[in-house]
């Protein structure tokens, strides 16, 4: 059965993946502020037993000055078999215009 909102992978009759994901996003004060976020859980099995569990979780945030600066903020956390990763990035944007 296909289902739309899970994706999978069936290799043979020994292994399968499942990576069901959700994401969202909004623009906020006339398109200055984007905000972005995002759940995943992947898992795979051989011969029936289970392999790798990974669960993510995305939070990304952007804020544009002058038309041609941006400042973004993401953190990302990735849970892999009970050991959790945590993952903080901040950026600074210059767009030129030719």
């Amino acid at each position: 059965k296909n289902d739309p909102f899970l994706n999978h992978l069936h290799m043979g009759n020994d292994f399968m993946m499942l990576f069901p994901k959700l994401g969202l996003s909004s623009q906020l004060c006339k398109d200055k502020i984007n905000l972005n976020g995002s759940v995943s859980y992947n898992i795979s099995t051989a011969s029936g037993a289970e392999q790798v569990n990974i669960f993510n979780i995305r939070a990304q945030a952007a804020y544009t000055l002058l038309e041609k600066h941006q400042i973004g903020l993401s953190i990302n956390t990735q849970s892999k078999n009970s050991t959790t990763i945590l993952y903080i990035f901040a950026s600074i944007k210059h767009f030129l215009q030719f």
